[in-house]
């Protein structure tokens, strides 16, 4: 997975060199996981979900520090491509990973 957000992080890298227009706010919902990683994640998901939950913890903060993504996007691109390319129903998709949003913050 975090070799596909390098390579989407490659990509917005040179489509940013090219020429300029008005600058844009910073988003993240040009990340992605290709279909064979997006596949491999629900099974993960389905038959391993204590160790899934850890992993993709992992990778969410590893997105932070390597990238600065925020973690609710990183975990959006993560659901979206449960939802596009996997088998698990989307009352499980939204169950376990309404366990790994970060909790809102309390000012």
């Amino acid at each position: 997975m975090l070799h596909d957000f390098a390579d989407a992080m490659d990509l917005d890298r040179e489509v940013q060199a090219g020429p300029k227009k008005q600058p844009r706010k910073r988003e993240w919902q040009h990340l992605w996981v290709s279909r064979p990683v997006a596949v491999m994640l629900d099974w993960f998901i389905r038959h391993h979900p204590e160790s899934a939950h850890h992993y993709i913890g992992e990778i969410t903060r590893e997105a932070h520090t390597r990238w600065g993504v925020p973690a609710e996007d990183t975990l959006y691109t993560l659901r979206q491509a449960v939802a596009m390319d996997g088998k698990l129903n989307r009352e499980d998709a939204e169950s376990f990973f309404a366990l790994l949003t970060p909790p809102a913050k309390n000012d």
